[in-house]
């Protein structure tokens, strides 16, 4: 599979640039906005002296429980755009709504889709119960990785702010992110009987 063609593509490309910034030298940012962010004057979170990650959000808009699917669609070209990331030494960190005691049958998912290497330095950030919400999550992540790329189905993948907005066009100043850091991308992992038209090079589990 061409990786070039992958929904991801453009995604893997940005993290790849940042990845090259950094090796001539050069800073780098991070993606992730600022707890309390001032939506009229965004700023992300530092980045010097960390390592570099990207964010893969594994949710669907849907809601649906898609680790009980009992067949899994993958998105064509991410195994490659994956690859791509790790040899960079781009660590991969998968976000996902569902309970930390799913992580085995995540982490089995995710190595059956071939998404997972032995090597590679990946991370699942799950919730954690209590108050733990998805965005405490994102800034856990930026607070120790230099986040570099964000790919999600939704707004709200990238700053839980888009959930609150009465018209999530409103955040113009934000506009700017998308594309540049931000990608708006399929789930990484889609149930067979959802539409899979242009869905997967192949199925698992």
């Amino acid at each position: 599979v061409d990786p070039d063609s992958s929904p991801y593509a453009s995604f893997a490309a940005y993290a790849l640039t940042q990845s090259a910034k950094l090796a001539e030298g050069e800073g780098v940012r991070s993606v992730v906005l600022v707890p309390r962010v001032d939506i009229f004057k965004p700023e992300t979170m530092a980045c010097e002296g960390k390592p570099l990650a990207v964010v893969i959000d594994l949710d669907d808009t849907t809601g649906r429980d898609w680790i009980e699917a009992e067949t899994l669609y993958r998105q064509n070209g991410l195994i490659e755009v994956l690859l791509s990331l790790r040899a960079a030494e781009i660590s991969v960190i998968w976000l996902s709504d569902q309970p930390l005691a799913a992580s085995g049958k995540i982490s089995a998912i995710l190595n059956e889709a071939g998404f997972s290497q032995s090597e590679s330095d990946d991370f699942l950030f799950l919730d954690r119960g209590g108050d733990d919400r998805k965005q405490v999550r994102r800034w856990d992540a930026a607070r120790n990785y230099c986040i570099v790329a964000m790919a999600g189905d939704d707004r709200a993948d990238f700053d839980e702010l888009y959930g609150y907005l009465r018209n999530p066009d409103g955040a113009l100043t934000l506009e700017p992110m998308f594309n540049n850091g931000w990608f708006i991308t399929p789930p990484p992992l889609v149930e067979a009987n959802e539409n899979t038209a242009n869905q997967p090079d192949d199925k698992e589990g």
